[in-house]
């Protein structure tokens, strides 16, 4: 699944600033799930648009629409019949979802309402996880489930000095993973 975050209202609004009317385009995907785009997002999203208008003295006319994915065409064609009436669109889909819509309508500007994350699953209601940096290249078959992108990504924080593996049942796996992760040879201990 794709996780993201609704951008800051400031941000979103210093975007908009030079419409008077927008679609809020949510989508039935990923960001549902995650709580970023939803048609609860766009709900919430639209008033405080609208509050933050009113509070300018100025007025925004808002489109709510929550289509069942934004990554797909036959979902964005029932937006053809209102578009040309709105000069903008705001979608709160993920960066695939956006990219594709303002490649659809490419007469409007396609303002991104969210920050794609990363790919990840659900470990508990609110907390996802990255599982997944869609690098191309997947060797999970062979390295028991484990990424080795994600450990070369790991060792390159500041502070992190070392990985637990626990490749249960995949014990013949480690030695690959540790040499596709580069963390062969092992340094020098001081």
């Amino acid at each position: 699944m794709i996780i993201a975050e609704g951008k800051p209202i400031k941000e979103i609004l210093a975007m908009i600033d030079g419409y008077d009317k927008i679609i809020v385009a949510g989508c039935k995907g990923c960001v549902t799930v995650c709580s970023a785009g939803g048609e609860k997002e766009v709900s919430i999203l639209s008033s405080a648009l609208r509050l933050a208008r009113q509070t300018q003295g100025r007025s925004l006319e808002i489109k709510e629409v929550t289509l069942e994915r934004q990554c797909d065409t036959e979902y964005l064609e029932p937006m053809r019949e209102y578009a040309d009436q709105y000069p903008a669109i705001l979608s709160l889909a993920c960066g695939a979802g956006i990219q594709f819509v303002a490649e659809k309508f490419r007469k409007h500007p396609v303002l991104p309402g969210v920050n794609t994350q990363f790919i990840g699953v659900t470990e508990e209601q609110g907390v996802w996880t990255e599982r997944c940096q869609s690098c191309g290249n997947c060797m999970l078959d062979r390295t028991g489930g484990i990424c080795v992108e994600q450990i070369q990504r790991l060792r390159k924080i500041e502070g992190v000095h070392g990985i637990h593996l626990m490749a249960i049942e995949w014990e013949d796996a480690v030695h690959t993973i540790v040499e596709r992760a580069g963390l062969l040879p092992r340094p020098e201990a001081k």
